[in-house]
């Protein structure tokens, strides 16, 4: 016998062909020691070969660990896990299965050296060996699995590789199995044992912590792009919000992206009646004809439904099983499985809601209830914007419509107070005295004055409501600023002012309203002489100049009226306001009386024509009002203009 350390290594077998020899004793003594030679001989061989392929495994699996470590793409980890398990333990094939989260069935993802159309089958939850390995927690070694009956024989015989033994063991992470890794056959064809056993559980621990890393950083990854996504959406929601003022636009873009986002089937934006005893229908998509129709007039009770609830609670609601919740109303055509209320606050305080609603199971999630609140806190400032702007304007509205009343009902007074006053004045009722006279004409100018503020408020509430209508024809701008100066003479005349005009002979007509130009020239002449001290300067005057249009880039000429004074003059502060309406600046009613109107219609006006006004000023240092009116045929030739 080849003896080692207690441990019979085999067997050393001498013999002879030759008759009549008989081994003798010493014989055998010599071939025992030699035998015992041999033995320590081959012990140390044996565990040599041992050791150096322990280390080689051992640095192998240092190398594969270093490698597992370096990777977080999935897929790719999978495929090398495999492959070094079937290098390291010296075998012909392995399989790598992964548990799905959601059925607890064992995935097949892997498949080295066997068969790779096993890739994508499943097997039932602890099902097969395998299936047992993951449900203990524990490696399961089968030497021959044509004897074991958790052996799947029918997908073996599908794969069309023969199998006979086999090692699974667990990839395990905090005390559960997320899946398992076997191998199949050695090489040289020995039964698997406990240092493969050790040596694969080794592995699959490392391997499990970089499957669980890589899993991390998938649904890490996968969180951040969604989350990077939402921004985007959430940027080009806040920029088509930002782009209009319109309530019904607004309600209609938010709605739009909350259906759009989630996937919902019908959704609506509801907001508190004025009164807040109810629902109004802002906007609405996949609702019930019959809901829409009942409640486009009347308002939605506070106590209907999760409408209501939303609205009372002032808290966003995700209600997974609709047609559970007691308070649940069916207003889609199908019933809905799923609904999301978010308020619409201002100050902490509920003004409306958005609602959305899902007929397909598991649609709505967590993630989507955070998206839409998001989504509500960002369009809650343009929904409140915009209603806001709706009641200025409705508030203008009202305005303008209570002043034309007002204008119209005044003017029948006035010329008969007009009227009465020139007969009494005139002696047509009798004589009367000088203070008579006197208190005659204080009337008269007061109802001139009363008369003129009536036509500015006349003026504006037409403008504002578009219905002046202008009388475009060419006419000569010579005209218009004659007749204008043969209105105005006499009050230049009276303050001792000189008038210079200036305006080149071969001026081409303007393509303008002949009244309404009228007007806007008397009203800056008229501020003009007001506004400047006695024996001061006034120049009227108008020439041809090139003007580039802003939206083609096009040059072509118009017609630059202007008209400069050297009268108080105006602070940079005062022109940011000169435009606006009832405007007057502290110095400039101290010297005349006024209205604040004339120069907001008259900018009104000039922007009617087409064209556009401007104004430079500096106190004490005069004023000068300019504007552009178009020419009345672009396509004649006129002089060169100024650019």
């Amino acid at each position: 016998p080849l003896n080692s350390a207690n441990r019979t290594l085999g067997a050393m077998i001498v013999a002879s062909y030759t008759p009549g020899i008989i081994f003798t004793d010493d014989q055998l003594k010599v071939l025992w020691a030699i035998a015992d030679q041999a033995a320590t001989a081959l012990d140390k061989a044996r565990l040599f070969n041992e050791t150096r392929q322990r280390a080689l495994q051992l640095q192998t699996l240092n190398e594969i660990s270093k490698e597992l470590s370096s990777t977080l793409d999935l897929e790719n980890l999978l495929n090398r896990i495999m492959k070094s398990a079937v290098e390291i333990l010296g075998a012909e094939a392995g399989s790598l299965f992964l548990i799905d989260e959601n059925t607890s069935e064992l995935v097949f993802r892997v498949v080295e050296g066997g068969a790779p159309d096993l890739v994508g089958q499943r097997l039932p939850p602890g099902a097969g060996i395998v299936g047992e390995a993951a449900a203990t927690g524990e490696p399961v070694i089968v030497d021959d699995v044509n004897k074991d009956r958790r052996w799947f024989s029918d997908i073996a015989d599908r794969s069309k590789f023969r199998t006979e033994s086999l090692l699974a063991v667990p990839l395990r992470i905090q005390d559960r199995s997320i899946g398992v890794v076997e191998v199949i056959n050695k090489r040289d064809g020995s039964p698997f044992g406990a240092e493969e056993v050790a040596l694969l559980t080794t592995f699959a621990a490392q391997a499990a912590v970089a499957i669980e890393n890589a899993r991390l950083y998938e649904a890490t990854d996968a969180a951040l792009a969604a989350r990077v996504d939402e921004l985007q959406n959430l940027q080009r929601i806040d920029r088509e919000l930002n782009r209009t003022l319109n309530f019904d636009r607004v309600v209609n873009i938010t709605l739009d992206w909350a259906l759009r986002t989630t996937g919902a089937s019908a959704g609506g934006i509801y907001m508190l009646s004025n009164a807040e005893d109810g629902l109004t229908i802002a906007s609405a998509v996949g609702y019930q004809q019959a809901f829409l129709d009942e409640y486009r007039e009347s308002l939605i009770p506070l106590e209907l439904g999760l409408f209501g609830r939303v609205m009372r609670s002032g808290k966003p609601e995700l209600v997974r099983q609709a047609q559970a919740d007691p308070d649940y109303v069916q207003v889609t055509p199908v019933p809905s499985v799923a609904q999301i209320a978010v308020p619409i606050l201002r100050a902490n305080r509920p003004i409306g809601e958005l609602v959305i609603e899902s007929s397909i199971e598991g649609l709505l999630s967590d993630a989507d209830l955070d998206f839409v609140q998001r989504l509500v806190e960002h369009a809650a400032v343009a929904i409140e914007n915009a209603r806001l702007l709706e009641r200025i304007e409705q508030a203008n509205r009202d305005k303008t419509e209570f002043i034309s009343f007002v204008a119209h009902e005044l003017k029948n007074p006035m010329t008969s107070i007009r009227g009465y006053t020139d007969l009494i004045k005139g002696g047509g009722v009798g004589p009367i005295t000088d203070m008579q006279v006197n208190f005659l004409g204080t009337i008269r100018s007061n109802v001139d004055r009363m008369s003129r503020l009536v036509s500015d408020l006349s003026d504006v509430a037409r403008l504002e409501t578009n219905q002046m209508r202008l009388e475009m024809s060419p006419i000569a701008v010579r005209e218009v600023i004659d007749e204008t100066i043969r209105g105005m003479q006499a009050l230049i005349d009276e303050k001792k002012q000189t008038l210079q005009i200036i305006i080149p002979g071969d001026l081409p007509p303007i393509l303008a309203d002949h009244t309404r130009m009228v007007q806007v020239m008397t009203n800056l002449v008229s501020n003009a002489t007001k506004y400047t001290p006695e024996e001061g300067k006034i120049v009227v005057g108008a020439r041809l100049q090139n003007v580039r249009d802003e939206a083609t880039g096009e040059t072509h000429p118009m017609v630059l009226h202007y008209v400069t004074d050297t009268g108080i003059g105006m602070s940079p502060e005062d022109l940011q306001k000169l435009f606006t309406k009832f405007f007057r600046t502290d110095s400039g009613r101290n010297m005349a009386q006024g209205t604040g109107l004339g120069l907001n219609i008259t900018r009104s006006l000039i922007e009617r024509h087409g064209g556009r006004i401007w104004v430079e000023s500096e106190v004490g240092a005069g004023t000068t009002f300019s504007y552009l009116i178009p020419i009345a045929d672009l396509r004649a030739e006129y002089p060169k203009a100024a650019d």
